[in-house]
């Protein structure tokens, strides 16, 4: 008896852990930046460019805090990306990264989420593995 108890808490022990480990995984997201198609006066997301790192901001009043979230990416570090790959891609909405960004400080993000900007180059994409960086604080609202 005392073997099969041993045994039963084993397993539920093993059950707990796997569930465990596999709730902390990183979530692969895909964003589609396409600052182009998108009118200027209609632009909540900004791009600068520094040296080889583009950054991008969410310049949004509806943000936790008044916050606007910064991620960046290294142009020179791009992989190209065709329209058939691009199309099989499950793209995030602008409003649902902003809530996954609401919902967490850049340090958490950047533990459960693993970010790739996708930007319009010609015909085809190029995607870039991005990098949450820390939240600026809006002023003028």
């Amino acid at each position: 008896m005392k073997i099969k108890l041993i045994l039963l808490t084993c397993i539920v022990f093993v059950l707990y852990v796997n569930k465990a480990t596999a709730r902390s995984k990183e979530d692969t997201i895909y964003y589609l930046l396409d600052t182009v198609s998108t009118p200027v006066r209609d632009r909540i997301v900004t791009t600068d460019i520094d040296g080889n790192y583009k950054f991008v901001r969410i310049n949004c009043h509806c943000m936790k805090n008044y916050e606007t979230p910064v991620f960046s990416f290294n142009v020179k570090q791009g992989i190209p990306l065709k329209r058939k790959v691009f199309k099989s891609l499950n793209l995030l909405t602008l409003v649902r990264l902003m809530e996954l960004t609401r919902a967490v400080n850049s340090v958490d993000f950047k533990i459960r989420h693993v970010l790739y900007i996708i930007e319009p180059k010609g015909k085809d994409y190029v995607i870039y593995r991005s990098f949450a960086e820390s939240r600026e604080i809006i002023t003028g609202y």
